[in-house]
């Protein structure tokens, strides 16, 4: 998760700097979605906005996973703002790393799917944003490059939608990063081995050409899913949630539209409603404010919960 490794990473220059001490990194949690700790430093994980304090001061959460709508965040900008304000990061800190705040913008706009929203007086991105610029930038590949990688690009300068040159194509990403899409699995992608066992790296131009192919491949899918929803008479419409776009994962984990919530929020959908025929499940992701239509689902799902008042879980 980029937040959690660039919150992490913060740390990381604050230790090296000398404005924390030895060894403070190693006190992070970085744990399984969904799982809690009572001891440490909790990064992106808490159920809070901003930084809390529990266990008598054992435990430090970091966090923007509140129930209720606010001022998009992310855990990097909490720490961030935090290390601001407290004087860990000095003006000597920033220009020695003046791209920090640079770092805290783009991982707080991808966090929170700024990116793929249409900007203010805009319904949709044109099909050749989505098709053409969209894969070609780091906004769209960063989940599938090393750390190291997408930090080098933000040294660079590049935001979201900046395009990859033919230079930054040609780079080559090895390690795990070096991915294959699975056949059995669309969208998802696996190692690439060689008759050995070893990993192959790919270069930057073969994930981005894998992207385009998978968002064209998903706005074919997502118009084919809108028709079965209309002859099924399925709203697509509500007055809390808006233009809904209801996509579902069939027993056999396949079905669903690939890139389904980048897609369908980027064609103009206000809320996309997954359902997961396999784990009998359901996620939704909203640019509206979903404490109303929570307070009716918990109802008859008590396990639901509301996060940052824009997703149901």
């Amino acid at each position: 998760d980029l937040d959690t490794q660039s919150a992490a990473y913060l740390f990381s220059i604050a230790e090296e700097e000398g404005m924390l001490p030895t060894g403070a990194i190693k006190q992070i949690d970085i744990i399984a979605k969904g799982e809690k700790t009572d001891e440490g430093i909790g990064l992106d994980h808490g159920g809070v906005l901003g930084i809390q304090f529990s266990n008598n001061d054992k435990k430090v959460s970091l966090d923007h996973h509140q129930p209720w709508k606010a001022p998009h965040t992310s855990a990097t900008k909490q720490v961030f703002n935090l290390f601001e304000k407290t004087g860990i990061f000095t003006e000597e800190v920033f220009n020695k790393h003046p791209y920090l705040k640079d770092l805290k913008n783009f991982v707080t706009i991808v966090d929170n799917f700024e990116h793929v929203t249409p900007p203010r007086g805009e319904k949709a991105f044109s099909f050749e944003d989505i098709t053409q610029k969209y894969p070609n930038s780091l906004g769209a590949v960063y989940s599938h490059l090393p750390f190291g990688t997408v930090l080098k690009f933000i040294k660079e300068g590049k935001k979201p939608w900046t395009q990859f040159t033919e230079a930054d194509l040609k780079q080559k990403i090895s390690g795990k990063f070096a991915q294959e899409e699975d056949p059995e699995n669309p969208g998802k992608y696996r190692f690439q081995k060689d008759e050995h066992g070893k990993l192959i790296p790919v270069t930057l131009k073969d994930i981005v050409e894998k992207t385009r192919v998978n968002v064209f491949n998903g706005l074919e899918k997502l118009k084919k899913r809108q028709q079965e929803n209309d002859t099924a008479g399925i709203a697509q419409t509500t007055p809390e949630m808006g233009k809904v776009f209801f996509d579902v994962t069939r027993e056999d984990g396949k079905g669903h539209v690939v890139l389904s919530n980048e897609l369908s929020r980027m064609s103009g959908y206000d809320t996309f409603f997954q359902w997961n025929e396999q784990t009998q499940s359901f996620f939704v992701s909203s640019k509206k404010d979903l404490k109303g239509v929570f307070n009716k689902i918990k109802e008859s799902t008590p396990g639901a919960k509301l996060v940052r008042g824009e997703m149901i879980v």
